[in-house]
């Protein structure tokens, strides 16, 4: 080998080595964006977590679609109330956005009523008692060893917090949910106040769902979580799989929550997702009895 032909070498290795390092900084893309730094999301703004690592496996899909419309996606947005600036991002976002509203968060009464005259749907997000004692739910929390008068006092002094309130949804809830004697309580109370129920199915132990069609509540369960991983490559991902789920069977539910990473990403698809042909509704609306 001639010594120009070693040096040629060792110029293309020396290249390759560079190019190898400019491909591998540590620089991830955000959806639909340019090439951004990743940064740390400061702790008021970090996601409340989950109570299992992954949401416990839904029944498979049904196939066959219910009707003949459109497919319809319900994005439902829990924990507002809490971060002011963030939640009213949420009640301006694009389409039928439903806004799940923790009855005891300081501005739950602000938001609820800001999000009903924008013609936002409007849940109350009831705190339940969850399997882990150390889980922080809030004040406000409906908890198993209350007895039926206390349980139904507490349900409705939650609604009461929460104007213009046409659903509930549990936040955590792992043990009550899970809690057949408690749930035909908190049900009996809903029917009274007839509201609807949405399971955001935190265990796959849940009978709530159940209770409620055995008291005549309107009801649905909620089919994906979109940000439990506080990343908008994977936001987008999970809405997308909420998406073609709902083009399968006719409709779809999804839960996310008011980060920053999560109302981005809604901001940008949204609108083509309505494009696509989706339609975006109310959770009530993929409510059956």
């Amino acid at each position: 080998m001639t010594r120009w032909q070693t040096l040629l070498g060792a110029g293309l290795l020396l290249l390759g080595a560079v190019g190898i390092g400019m491909f591998s900084a540590p620089h991830r893309p955000t959806v639909g964006g340019p090439i951004v730094e990743t940064r740390a999301t400061p702790p008021h703004q970090r996601p409340i977590p989950f109570e299992e690592h992954h949401p416990p496996p839904l029944n498979p899909p049904v196939v066959s679609r219910p009707y003949d419309g459109p497919p319809r996606l319900a994005v439902v947005i829990d924990d507002m109330g809490q971060l002011d600036p963030l939640d009213r991002r949420v009640v301006a976002l694009p389409g039928v956005v439903t806004c799940s509203i923790l009855p005891y968060a300081p501005h739950a009464d602000t938001i609820a009523r800001l999000a009903h005259d924008s013609g936002k749907p409007v849940f109350a997000h009831m705190p339940m008692e969850a399997v882990s004692g150390s889980t922080k739910t809030g004040p406000g929390t409906l908890y198993h060893t209350m007895d039926r008068q206390t349980l139904i006092q507490a349900v409705d002094a939650a609604l009461d917090r929460v104007p213009g309130v046409e659903g509930v949804n549990n936040h955590m809830g792992s043990l009550l949910t899970a809690d057949l004697d408690a749930m035909q309580v908190v049900m009996e109370a809903l029917a009274r106040r007839r509201v609807g129920f949405l399971d955001s199915r935190t265990t796959a132990q849940t009978v709530a769902q159940a209770q409620a069609q055995s008291h005549g509540i309107p009801n649905t369960k909620r089919d994906v979580f979109l940000d439990n991983e506080p990343d908008e490559i994977a936001i987008a991902i999970a809405l997308r799989h909420a998406v073609d789920l709902a083009r399968k069977r006719g409709y779809a539910v999804a839960i996310g929550h008011p980060h920053v990473e999560t109302v981005a990403v809604l901001e940008r698809l949204l609108p083509e997702i309505k494009a696509e042909g989706v339609s975006l509704v109310s959770a009530t609306d993929v409510m059956s009895r």
